[in-house]
C-alpha cells in the first residue's frame, strides 16, 4: 500500500472562519510472505512441487486534517490493519526435447485461496503543538480473503544458445471482499497479467571475447491489476532490457537490468505514471557439498 493525496478546502465560509485547511488521506505498509519450498523428479518428462508460504506484514490508511490557525486542533483518523495466514502453492512442469539441440518445456502453478486472521486498530487523535488528545482507539479482530491464482507458463530452448518464453497469470478478486474507500468508485476485478521475454547467448564457452559470453535479454509484460475506478481498469505495461556478466566460473553471473513502463491513465479523472525501474541481481551456481575426486 502507498499512496498520497492532498487537497486544499476551498469552502469560503469556512476558510473565513477557520483559516486555511488542507485534507491529506494517504497510506503505508505492506503484506509481506515467507516461504519454504521443494521439487521431486517424477520421471525424465515431469516434475513436481509444493511450497508453503506465510503471510505478516502491516498496512495503515491514514485521514488527516490540518488548520492554518492555533484555533482548530490537527485530526489524525485513521485504520492499521495487521494481518497474518497460511497458503499452499503446488506445481508441474513437462519437459520434451523434440530434437537433439531443442527443449521444450511447460509448466503450471496454483495457489490455494486462502483467509489472513489479524487484527484492525481504528483511532482518531486530535492535536496541537503541546497537547494530544486520544478520541479514539478501538482493536477488534478482523480478516481478508486472498483468492486462489493460476500461472501457466512455455519455453523453448536451443541448447545454449537461446531461449524464448511466456507465462500468463490470472487471480480472481471480484469475491476477496477488500476494503472500499468512501466516496471512490473502487470495484475489485479479476488480475491478469503475460509476460513474455527472450534470452540470447553469442558463445558461452568463448575463450577469447568475454562480450560473446555476457546474455542478453529483452521482454514484455501487461498487468491488468485488480484495482476498477469509476468503471476504468488500472494497467501497467512495460518493456525490460537485460544483461548477464558471467562471473569465475559455471553459471554465476551478475546481472543488470532496466524496466520502461506505464502504469495508469490520464483519462476520467485518474493519475497516469511513467516509470523507470534499475534492476541489479547476482546469481550463485556453484555446487556445494560435493567432496572432490583429488584434493
Amino acid at each position: 500500500m502507498g499512496y498520497k493525496f492532498t487537497t486544499e478546502e476551498t469552502d469560503p465560509v469556512l476558510i473565513s472562519k477557520y483559516g486555511n485547511i488542507q485534507y491529506c488521506k494517504y497510506g503505508t505498509g505492506s503484506i509481506n510472505q515467507a516461504f519454504v519450498g521443494g521439487a521431486v523428479k517424477v520421471n525424465k518428462y515431469l516434475s513436481a512441487g509444493l511450497k508453503g508460504i506465510y503471510y505478516f506484514g502491516s498496512q495503515t490508511s491514514h485521514s488527516d486534517v490540518y488548520f492554518s490557525t492555533g484555533s482548530m486542533r490537527t485530526m489524525e483518523t485513521g485504520w492499521k490493519f495487521s494481518p497474518h495466514g497460511f497458503s499452499l502453492e503446488a506445481a508441474l512442469q513437462g519437459t520434451y526435447k523434440p530434437s537433439e539441440d531443442y527443449t521444450l518445456t511447460a509448466g503450471a502453478v496454483y495457489r490455494t485461496k486462502n483467509k489472513l486472521n489479524g487484527s484492525t486498530t481504528r483511532y482518531a487523535f486530535a492535536y496541537d503543538s503541546e497537547i494530544r488528545d486520544t478520541i479514539t482507539f478501538n482493536k477488534t479482530a478482523s480478516n481478508i480473503y486472498i483468492p486462489s491464482a493460476i500461472s501457466l507458463g512455455v519455453s523453448l530452448r536451443k541448447g545454449e544458445k537461446w531461449m524464448a518464453g511466456i507465462d500468463y497469470e490470472r487471480q480472481d478478486w471480484t469475491k476477496a471482499e477488500l476494503k472500499n474507500t468512501v466516496g471512490v468508485g473502487y470495484k475489485a476485478q479479476t488480475a491478469q497479467s503475460i509476460r513474455t521475454g527472450i534470452e540470447f547467448v553469442p558463445n558461452r564457452y568463448d575463450i577469447r571475447y568475454y562480450y560473446k559470453r555476457m546474455t542478453y535479454r529483452a521482454g514484455f509484460h501487461y498487468d491488468k491489476t485488480y484495482v476498477n475506478l469509476d468503471g476504468k481498469s488500472i494497467n501497467q505495461i512495460g518493456f525490460t532490457l537485460g544483461v548477464s556478466l558471467p562471473v569465475y566460473r559455471l553459471n554465476n553471473s551478475f546481472n543488470i537490468a532496466v524496466d520502461f513502463g506505464q502504469r495508469g491513465s490520464a483519462t476520467g479523472n485518474l493519475v497516469k505514471e511513467n516509470y523507470v525501474n534499475f534492476i541489479v541481481s547476482l546469481s550463485l551456481h556453484d555446487i556445494w557439498f560435493v567432496k572432490p575426486k583429488y584434493q
